[in-house]
């Protein structure tokens, strides 16, 4: 199944569940009711996946409780089942008070990941997504982008990334350890998104560098071992002879007295 289409599915769903809440029920919390989140994760070996993920707030489960032969356990599937006759197999997990709908799809490489976002989601620039020196690069733009609302406590839109190390320069609106988050709850308004991360990797200039320091190391302990050598040699050179070991009398015994 292509990006776009689950992109529109987990849209339809949103609107799906907002329109079971009541309009007069009050706000169990400030949290917002339905986050449409899309996640890419990307490895310092440069595989990545995409995870398009819909969390539902407690208060928003409360509110579907309501509804006839609702499942709990089974709230992910029961409802996009709706949609997709059980094509679309989502993962459910429990958030602390929040149920997460996750679908995954995994890439071998970014050019497979590259292929796959300009494909599927339309609007989209990607002007740089590589890894390189040891240092990740991820530059995309939209020039709109298909998720929108007027009430950001009912309904907010997520663009994030989980960056493959250490966290470096980058635009995003909030950052939480290697994870980078975008707000896009205004579609109308043009996204540029720019991000680095050190991936622990070195280029040639560095292993080249690490070379010449190696053969440097081996040479000093062979020339520090080579005068330890020779000097325990002249050493043992200049050492005086020693002297040779005392001898009996040279002289012959006498023949014995007789009495």
């Amino acid at each position: 199944m292509t990006g776009k289409k689950i992109l529109s599915l987990i849209l339809l769903l949103s609107l799906g569940l907002l329109a079971f809440r009541p309009p007069t029920q009050p706000r169990l919390d400030t949290t917002p009711k339905l986050v449409i989140q899309w996640l890419t994760v990307v490895h310092g070996n440069g595989s990545a996946e995409i995870q398009n993920i819909l969390k539902i707030s407690q208060s928003m489960v409360q509110t579907l409780k309501t509804l006839p032969n609702f499942s709990e356990s089974t709230l992910c599937n029961d409802a996009f089942q709706q949609f997709e006759n059980s094509v679309v197999q989502f993962k459910q997990e429990q958030h602390g008070e929040d149920i997460w709908c996750t679908y995954t799809k995994n890439f071998d490489d970014l050019q497979a990941l590259e292929t796959q976002m300009t494909d599927d989601l339309g609007h989209l620039t990607i002007r740089r997504l590589e890894i390189t020196g040891g240092t990740f690069y991820y530059d995309i733009s939209w020039s709109t982008f298909p998720c929108a609302t007027n009430d950001t406590s009912v309904l907010t839109c997520e663009w994030a990334v989980q960056m493959p190390g250490k966290v470096g320069a980058n635009n995003a609106t909030t950052v939480e350890g290697t994870t980078l988050t975008w707000d896009m709850s205004n579609a109308a308004t043009p996204y540029h998104f720019t991000a680095q991360s050190a991936t622990g990797g070195s280029d040639s200039t560095v292993w080249i560098v690490l070379g010449v320091m190696t053969c440097l190391c081996c040479l000093a302990i062979i020339l520090i071992g080579g005068g330890i050598a020779a000097y325990l040699i002249l050493r043992k050179r200049k050492a005086p002879a020693a002297a040779p070991a005392e001898t009996g009398s040279t002289n012959p015994a006498g023949p014995a007295s007789l009495p």
